[in-house]
């Protein structure tokens, strides 16, 4: 989601949450489904701390954090292919394309102006990032917990 004017470290804070892996059985995703939404989406607007929180690592150490975003998503076997991660990133830019009445802010520097970042930018970028494909040698979308939801 896109928030207008944020800064670079607002910015890494709400792309790069801490990755949780959701996995729910079919039973639980049929309870869900009873308020149309699925599990992630009915658990999303818990996953913003506001309060500080103390982290322990396997050594025992205990980290401070404040403002931590947690990123739930349900893990995909496959990554998605190009055509589809165009088609997807074309679909929001035309979407932010139909917002005609937002205003350009402009700063000068020096004998140059420049405008502020066209409409459809940030929401282009946010949805670049969460689309694209992990590499063998990243590990910023590893998962570093799951949860299972299961009915019996």
């Amino acid at each position: 989601m896109a928030h207008a004017q944020r800064g670079g470290y607002a910015f890494v804070k709400d792309t790069f949450g801490l990755p949780v892996a959701v996995l729910c059985s079919e039973d639980a995703s049929l309870i869900c489904k009873k308020n149309k939404l699925t599990l992630v989406e009915l658990l999303r607007p818990f996953c913003r701390l506001t309060t500080e929180v103390r982290i322990r690592d396997q050594l025992g150490h205990y980290y401070k954090m404040s403002d931590l975003r947690i990123s739930l998503s349900e893990p995909h076997p496959e990554p998605i292919s190009d055509s589809k991660h165009r088609l997807l990133l074309s679909q929001t830019v035309r979407q932010t394309e139909g917002n005609v009445d937002v205003e350009m802010s402009y700063r000068s520097f020096g004998n140059v102006e420049v405008g502020g970042p066209t409409p459809w930018y940030e929401n282009y970028r946010d949805d670049f990032i969460q689309l694209m494909n992990q590499s063998d040698h990243e590990y910023i979308r590893h998962y570093m917990g799951c949860i299972l939801y299961i009915v019996l």
